[in-house]
């Protein structure tokens, strides 16, 4: 219903029960003739105050209690007070009329009593009505996607670049002219030294200081734009990251925490391998440093990733990404300085912004009617957290191939407005942002949800199009009712 519906509830109400002016039932009726929505709740507010009404009509009340209250005080009780003392002798019973005259009040006033119980029961069982309004959840998703990509792919600094990119159009430039790494290999090698050298990336991302300058590429609204941006990487301590004008200041600086090694479960590297087919191959030079590099081509033979690991070191000097347009993403150094193993302290990890459930509480979210699938848009489900341990408000689910990241942050609420820097995607039906990192929001029911990817365009869409889409939930009287008491007969069940 919109703003108009919500504020003529008071005066549906009381034109079922007739009891507005001539001008304020012309008001509703006039209001009627137009919206659908609201004849629907008038009829239910109809139908409710009917099966009130006639719910106790001849229906008499057990013998038991007709005699119980008839005799509650004593004999005399059954006399009009009137004849208390008007001298005549004797207490006479009512008689056998006037008996069920009271059992039938009685039963009426018994059944609408357990009625009305019944629907105030369900009423204040069901979720509340009024949705708390989510402003714009951009930049809580990306927050969340950060952190869970730093950890679940193999990205380097790289990451935090491209997020701080897409926040500064000023910073960007005509990405044609950077020049990117010979894609010729010398001498191709298989599976096995491809992930080798990928957990060799991984490790020396942890314990190696690296300092110099990256180019950061984008395909953005049908162009490919760069920026320059600084890296310095402290071991197990994480990297700072700068963007700079094209006049070489710094418009922006972000800290990436180090990415820490999974206590258990499958690694990036084992995503990676499980999911493409991956080569290798040797003879290349990146920002005067000898080379290798590891691709992954998907399931249809497409390349859909390259990592260039440095030969002396192992640190990942350049990746890209790759859709069925060619380049989607590039970051990599143009200069750098790296000193392997440098003995640093090490610090704490970063604390997610979630608090962390069991994966095997995905199934009872899902029951719940949060969206947490084992599997969406071909990526199997790595992560579920949720705001609070019991009765989540907000739920956030990860999924991921270690080379692509899909993150899901679902709050419920209702969306108040149009997020900043996005648009609306009729084939979507999201409002949805195109840049280095690309995300889209919309509202299905009573949640709002956020997809956030480092992925290609089309890995966005098919995520999108995994998640419901049912518009804002509108809940009538009897509904709200019927809503609850499901609300009540669920939890009983367990």
């Amino acid at each position: 219903m919109s703003s108009a519906c919500d504020g003529l509830a008071e005066l549906r109400s009381g034109f079922v029960d007739g009891a507005l002016s001539p001008e304020d039932s012309e008001r509703v009726v006039a209001h009627l003739l137009s919206c659908a929505d609201c004849r629907a709740d008038v009829a239910e507010l109809r139908a409710v105050r009917d099966l009130l009404g006639r719910s106790g009509a001849g229906t008499p009340a057990p013998a038991p209690l007709s005699a119980r209250l008839v005799s509650i005080a004593d004999d005399a009780s059954v006399r009009p007070w009137t004849k208390a003392f008007d001298g005549s002798r004797g207490l006479a019973l009512p008689s056998e009329r006037r008996r069920a005259r009271v059992r039938a009040v009685l039963g009426t006033l018994a059944t609408g009593a357990i009625l009305g119980v019944v629907g105030l029961t369900g009423w204040f069982a069901a979720p509340n009505g009024n949705l708390a309004a989510v402003a714009d959840p951009a930049d809580e998703a990306q927050a969340e996607f950060g952190a869970a990509a730093a950890e679940l792919s193999v990205t380097g600094a790289s990451l935090s670049a491209l997020m701080l990119l897409d926040s500064l159009p000023e910073a960007t430039q005509d990405g044609s002219q950077v020049e990117r790494p010979s894609q010729k290999i010398h001498h191709a090698e298989g599976e096995p030294e491809a992930v080798d050298l990928l957990d060799r990336a991984m490790a020396a991302g942890r314990t190696t200081t690296v300092a110099g300058d990256q180019a950061v590429l984008a395909r953005m609204d049908e162009r490919t734009v760069a920026a320059r941006v600084g890296v310095d990487t402290r071991s197990r301590q994480g990297a700072m990251v700068s963007v700079f004008d094209p006049d070489g200041h710094v418009l922006a600086s972000s800290f990436a925490q180090a990415q820490v090694a999974a206590a258990d479960g499958a690694s990036p590297v084992d995503l990676i391998a499980h999911a493409y087919a991956l080569s290798t191959g040797s003879g290349l030079h990146v920002a005067g440093r000898r080379a290798s590099v590891v691709e992954a081509r998907d399931e249809h033979g497409m390349v859909a990733k390259r990592w260039w690991v440095d030969d002396a070191t192992g640190v990942l000097l350049w990746q890209e990404s790759y859709d069925d347009e060619g380049l989607s993403t590039a970051a990599g150094f143009t200069e750098v300085d790296v000193v392997p193993y440098a003995n640093v302290a090490p610090t704490k990890a970063a604390t997610r912004l979630a608090t962390s459930v069991v994966s095997a509480d995905a199934a009872q979210l899902s029951r719940s009617g949060w969206s947490c699938s084992d599997e969406m848009a071909g990526l199997d489900l790595l992560e579920v957290t949720t705001d609070t341990p019991t009765d989540p408000r907000s739920v956030h689910v990860v999924y991921g191939d270690g080379a692509s990241t899909v993150s899901v942050l679902q709050r419920h609420g209702r969306l108040s407005g149009a997020p900043a820097g996005a648009r609306w995607d009729d084939k979507l039906q999201a409002w949805r942002h195109s840049g280095a990192v690309r995300w889209a929001t919309w509202q299905s029911g009573d949640t709002v949800y956020t997809v956030t990817t480092d992925g290609p365009s089309s890995l966005l869409r098919r995520s999108v199009a995994a998640f419901p889409h049912e518009g804002p939930v509108e809940t009538t009287t009897l509904g709200r009712v019927r809503e609850g008491w499901s609300r009540i007969l669920a939890d009983l069940k367990g």
